[in-house]
């Protein structure tokens, strides 16, 4: 269900090699660096560490992060949430879920396929209290 992000981790790591280029030839221009500094390590925060791999079957929701696969039944899924973030057309959306008595929360960005929609469908009816919440604004700041 997870989008693989490798073309995108591809392309930002040719624009951050670019902005040191650039950034190493003009040591005048604090603004530039600072700038660029915050935009590309945000799109790199966004790209390399907040996206999990997101799984499912007809009872679990696999979560792949680094290093290590957690097992959520649907049934515990309490939101499925569009973020305020996105990238390249692509939101990234947020499942919080409660895993042994202590909120958590799975961040990825989707395939845009009928498996999201039976995701959502699916844990609406394992657990019916689920908020499945489709509407976000660049002002939500829950990611």
């Amino acid at each position: 269900m997870s989008r693989d992000l490798t073309f995108d981790k591809i392309v930002i790591g040719l624009f951050l090699a670019l902005f040191l280029y650039v950034s190493s030839r003009s040591f005048d221009n604090w603004q530039f660096l600072v700038i660029g500094t915050l935009v590309i390590g945000g799109i790199g925060f966004s790209t390399f560490y907040l996206p999990d791999t997101i799984e499912f079957d007809n009872d679990n929701m696999y979560v792949q992060t680094r290093g290590d696969e957690i097992v959520v039944d649907l049934k515990d899924i309490n939101t499925v949430k569009l973020t305020g973030f996105r990238m390249n057309h692509r939101y990234m959306w947020k499942i919080k879920y409660t895993l042994k008595g202590l909120d958590k929360a799975a961040r990825f960005y989707p395939i845009y396929s009928g498996e999201f929609d039976s995701f959502t469908t699916l844990v609406k009816s394992k657990n019916p209290g689920a908020e499945i919440i489709y509407e976000s604004s660049f002002l939500d700041f829950d990611m």
